[in-house]
């Protein structure tokens, strides 16, 4: 067989794929699963226990091996064996054809699993509409550093919500949450260590314990001249977040927390289920992404002045302006006490409407 020539599409069972069509769901997702698996045994490896073929093109290594059947023979991935045999100085001429015969055979394994592993991303892709992938794409090189497993576990996370032994609500929290330190852009490293934990590792419990470590890891490494107050007060909120559903974050990253009496809070200990002076129609279940008709509104920082000074105009029962200048005869005692009164709502008006804001749940 000339590796050149090869192509695993070949001896597939299931070319193409059966197509989803629309949005990927649990079941579509499994029959996909279900069927590259049985395209990867078509193609013959020694490796592991020689009897499952490339079968460990659809997992992750260190899941594949967890499996006890392999525990006595574990799968290792073949690896470029170089560009030329490495043949030692004074062999002989059978020495020498052995090392070439080798290293034909290396590096025809390596190409035969590369080329299984492509296979099944292709076959994937064409089978799915791109629009549900299309988050993957690199800017620079496109598709051409996703891995068929990448590719699997993004339809899981975004699609099937659990699998099987999963709670979906944990589920959906660890997406969540995932999706949050993703585009926090500050936990690459954290995140690269994570998807490599046996999927049996991957829960809710261990997420919040794992990504909390880090996430001091981080902050010893950073110092407070560095990062600021601002940044490591974002960061500690980011690490209370993995289990406070009522936060949320800004574009910009400050977390803040939602009550449904008074709407946005930089106090992020005041939610709608922690809130003590409650509207008579207080929702408990409201939250920044699903306000339940709460308030929209945002309350400035702590000490931070307002651009612009709200002052709601007073109108006489006449429609004329209640803020002109009385006439002179005006009592100076009545006209002092509306001007203590504009100055109270000026000073005390800290709320602005944030509807337009957009936000990324926690």
């Amino acid at each position: 067989m000339s590796i050149r020539s090869y192509d695993p599409i070949n001896d597939f069972l299931h070319s193409p794929l059966t197509p989803i069509k629309g949005e990927p769901t649990r079941e579509t997702i499994k029959l996909l699963i279900t069927e590259n698996k049985d395209n990867a045994r078509q193609v013959h490896s020694a490796r592991g226990t020689a009897s499952e073929g490339h079968l460990r093109t659809c997992y992750r290594l260190n899941d594949y091996n967890a499996r006890a059947h392999m525990a006595p023979t574990p799968w290792v991935d073949p690896v470029h064996p170089g560009a030329r045999a490495n043949i030692a100085v004074g062999a002989t001429a059978a020495q020498i054809q052995r090392a070439v015969s080798e290293h034909q055979y290396d590096l025809q394994e390596f190409q035969i699993f590369q080329a299984t592993e492509r296979a099944l991303l292709k076959l994937a892709m064409n089978a799915i509409e791109e629009v549900y992938y299309k988050g993957l794409k690199d800017p620079d090189e496109g598709y051409t550093m996703l891995h068929y497993m990448d590719l699997i576990e993004h339809l899981q996370e975004q699609f099937a919500f659990a699998r099987g032994h999963d709670n979906i609500t944990d589920r959906a929290a660890l997406r969540a949450g995932l999706k949050n330190l993703e585009d926090s852009g500050v936990f690459n490293n954290a995140l690269k260590e994570w998807r490599q934990k046996p999927s049996d590792d991957q829960t809710w419990a261990t997420f919040q314990t794992f990504f909390l470590a880090a996430n001091k890891e981080r902050l010893r490494t950073v110092t407070t001249k560095d990062a600021g107050y601002h940044d490591q007060h974002r960061a500690n909120a980011a690490g209370k977040s993995f289990d406070n559903p009522y936060l949320i974050h800004f574009a910009n990253g400050e977390p803040m927390s939602y009550c449904f009496s008074h709407g946005f809070q930089w106090d992020l200990t005041h939610n709608s289920k922690t809130c003590r002076n409650r509207h008579p129609e207080h929702n408990e279940k409201a939250r920044g992404n699903n306000m339940m008709g709460g308030r929209c509104q945002v309350k400035r920082k702590p000490g931070e002045l307002p651009i612009v000074k709200y002052q709601p105009a007073q109108r006489n029962s006449n429609g004329g302006n209640g803020n002109r200048t009385r006439e002179n005869g005006s009592n100076s005692a009545n006209h002092s006490e509306r001007t203590t009164d504009r100055t109270d709502r000026t000073t005390t008006t800290t709320e602005t409407d944030v509807s337009s804001l957009s936000t990324q749940q926690s």
